[in-house]
């Protein structure tokens, strides 16, 4: 197989455009049902574009989504943003209620060639034993465990697939002698992980790199490869997946490869993304222990509910005949459209609201073959 480069744009007006490519790509070519439909059919009689006072961003309703938290550029953000914020809300209710809240990464060895439907299983299976049985209700009993929240995160190097889990674990009260307290649990739970791991794919994960835990004392940092940031928060680095663009030239997110296959028509990107979906179909992405949310009072959105945020404060609306919107989608330019109403807005809404029928125009128009 031939190398592959990811799509790292780094402009967030660029990105928003392009995403436009990149979620034509994943309808017209996705294994994943109702990504044919995502964003493109309309659910109500109208559509509309609201934008949200306090963000400036335009939020879409009636359209149906997909809800995928994996596999889908327009889903897959909003929806591991608002997991992001949830987390987020969970570290510091639990830093107000002096608990203790710690950042907990296990990962397996793998080659380069192994599939992701292999080790992907092999790491979900690990995970499932590891926290089941006489041991873990022990250590859950000993160490005062809450609750916690596993979030699985993929992505593709040069020693092939690397799935992993972020785990955020809460335990009621302060650690004491927090220097010991903290080499001692990283100690058990790695032999723990390490004998779990090599029960389940027949090797033994290393202590450099098997587990890799840290307390957090700040809700909104993250790790010191995400520090910069800008906005990124301790439920975003747990949360994110496949949506974070990694810093590593070698180490690519599945939507840098979607990028690659959507942009360039990279084949060996397009078949790893398809590998990809497939391997996550139905697995979960995000998920609390049962009970965590209500003991800190947060609320917990559905995935459809989170991959359709309403805006909070209202300052402008354009609405959408529901034939114009389809046809919008269908050439790529809803994000620019929604880019238009957002500048509009941004200007004071003063004048006529952008139009999308003389917008259709426009770019019918420059689509024209020039005649000479």
């Amino acid at each position: 197989m031939s190398a592959v480069e990811g799509w790292r744009p780094t402009d967030p007006t660029d990105r928003r455009l392009t995403r436009s490519r990149l979620h034509a790509f994943v309808r017209s070519t996705s294994h994943r049902a109702g990504a044919a439909d995502c964003m493109l059919t309309p659910v109500a009689d109208s559509v509309r574009i609201r934008i949200d006072g306090a963000t400036g961003r335009g939020h879409v309703s009636g359209v149906k989504r997909c809800g995928s938290p994996w596999a889908c550029p327009v889903c897959a953000p909003t929806i591991r943003q608002r997991r992001a914020d949830e987390l987020t809300a969970l570290v510091e209710r639990a830093h107000a209620a002096g608990d203790t809240a710690l950042l907990v990464t296990y990962t397996l060895p793998h080659g380069p060639d192994e599939s992701l439907v292999d080790t992907l299983g092999h790491l979900t299976k690990a995970w499932r034993r590891m926290w089941s049985g006489r041991w873990a209700k022990a250590f859950k009993e000993q160490h005062h465990v809450i609750g916690s929240v596993r979030a699985v995160e993929v992505t593709y190097g040069d020693n092939g697939w690397h799935p992993h889990v972020h785990a955020v674990i809460f335990l009621a009260g302060r650690l004491a002698d927090e220097g010991h307290a903290l080499t001692d649990l990283w100690l058990t739970l790695f032999r723990r992980w390490a004998h779990t791991v090599e029960s389940v794919a027949g090797r033994r994960p290393s202590a450099r790199n098997g587990i890799d835990l840290a307390l957090v004392h700040d809700p909104r940092a993250v790790g010191d490869y995400v520090t910069d940031g800008n906005g990124w928060t301790i439920g975003a680095e747990l949360t994110a997946g496949p949506v974070k663009i990694t810093k590593s030239t070698t180490s690519l997110t599945p939507f840098a490869l979607l990028g690659a296959a959507a942009v360039w028509g990279e084949v060996d990107a397009a078949a790893l993304w398809w590998e990809y979906e497939r391997a996550t179909a139905g697995a979960h992405a995000i998920q609390p222990t049962r009970g965590l949310y209500e003991h800190y009072n947060v609320t917990e959105a559905t995935d459809d509910e989170a991959a359709a945020p309403e805006a909070q404060a209202v300052v402008a609306e354009v609405e959408i005949e529901p034939g114009l919107w389809v046809v919008l989608v269908e050439l790529h330019h809803v994000d620019a459209f929604v880019l238009e109403v957002e500048r509009w807005a941004a200007a004071g809404a003063s004048g006529s609201p952008p139009d999308p029928e003389a917008y259709l125009r426009d770019v019918l128009a420059a689509r024209a073959p020039r005649r000479t």
